[in-house]
């Protein structure tokens, strides 16, 4: 980096959309709420003395103004309002004369200079992070620069936290937590397009819905009162919190297209990944799992009721036997 601090590369990532008139300008809350900038006004007077960011030019102007606004402009001079709001742009400074768009546009936005362009694609993390929220960027900051002796790239490190992350929760027996930083996992694989791991990360995530377990599994819980729990929460289908959640189904549907896989080849591929995941304890087996997460994909709750009824009624045998 040229001296720059995670928040102020942040800030080049916003600064196309803050006007120059910084005294009206409006900032977001997560400023202040996530990174503990009490004045983002002078975080972006800053950036432009350094040669970060530089007022824009009157395409930048029209550029922040919403699409309606720059078809009533075309309009009024008599012009085609289809197409992309790049097109509507073109159109309108190919058709009105510049100085009647400054009049009627006098407000500038910020833009990068090469120097800011260049401090963002080196320094992607930073944007990334604030989107997906896996870590701070201060802690991703200290991991490339003093924790980093391979010269891993960032992607790589958030890989890294994810497995640090999972040995953590299982060692602690947060098996909620362990489920969330796989389905992470999952998130990231299928964003760098591996859908054959991101499938196998996407079963342990449902192996671990279906299992009924939360965080603090390793607390002393006497068997007997466990399985009430399990009765009174997991049961039946219908009120069940043991179950695959809406968007778990969708990208499971998602997956089965990617990969190309028939009905019969999706349940191979399910009871092998089943079969290899070692879990604390459960509530069904591995081949109740297939039928679950095949019925799911086609809403057959007359089969999910039939599967969770038999469950059940294990259950409260093996708790008669205590």
């Amino acid at each position: 980096m040229r001296g720059l601090y995670p928040h102020e590369i942040l800030m080049l990532e916003y600064a196309h959309t803050y006007s120059t008139d910084l005294s009206h300008q409006h900032f977001q809350g997560f400023w202040y709420y996530e990174y503990s900038v009490e004045h983002p006004g002078d975080v972006v007077k800053s950036l432009e003395k350094r040669g970060f960011i530089q007022p824009g030019n009157l395409r930048s102007a029209i550029q922040n103004q919403t699409v309606p606004v720059i078809k009533n402009e075309l309009k009024a001079i008599g012009q085609k309002v289809s197409g992309k709001k790049a097109d509507l742009i073109d159109r309108l400074l190919s058709n009105t004369s510049p100085e009647e768009l400054e009049k009627k546009f006098p407000v500038r936005f910020y833009e990068l200079t090469e120097s800011g362009t260049q401090e963002l694609t080196e320094n992607q993390y930073v944007s990334y992070l604030h989107r997906h929220k896996y870590m701070s960027i201060w802690e991703m900051n200290d991991r490339l620069n003093h924790k980093n002796p391979h010269h891993l790239g960032f992607r790589d490190l958030i890989w890294q936290f994810f497995n640090e992350e999972s040995l953590k929760h299982l060692h602690e027996g947060d098996m909620g937590l362990y489920r969330n930083t796989r389905l992470d996992m999952y998130e990231f694989l299928f964003e760098e397009k591996k859908y054959e791991q991101a499938f196998n990360l996407l079963c342990e995530v449902i192996a671990y819905d279906l299992s009924g377990m939360d965080n603090s599994e390793f607390s002393d819980i006497d068997e007997k009162f466990r399985l009430q729990l399990m009765l009174k929460y997991d049961f039946p289908y219908s009120q069940s919190n043991a179950k695959l959640p809406p968007a778990i189904k969708q990208w499971m549907a998602n997956l089965q297209g990617r990969l190309e896989l028939s009905d019969d080849a999706l349940r191979e591929r399910l009871l092998q990944q089943f079969e290899s995941i070692s879990l604390y304890r459960c509530i069904f087996t591995n081949a109740e799992c297939v039928d679950i997460v095949m019925a799911e994909l086609i809403d057959d709750a007359d089969i999910l009721d039939t599967i969770y009824h038999k469950a059940e009624a294990r259950l409260r045998a093996q708790l008669k036997a205590i």
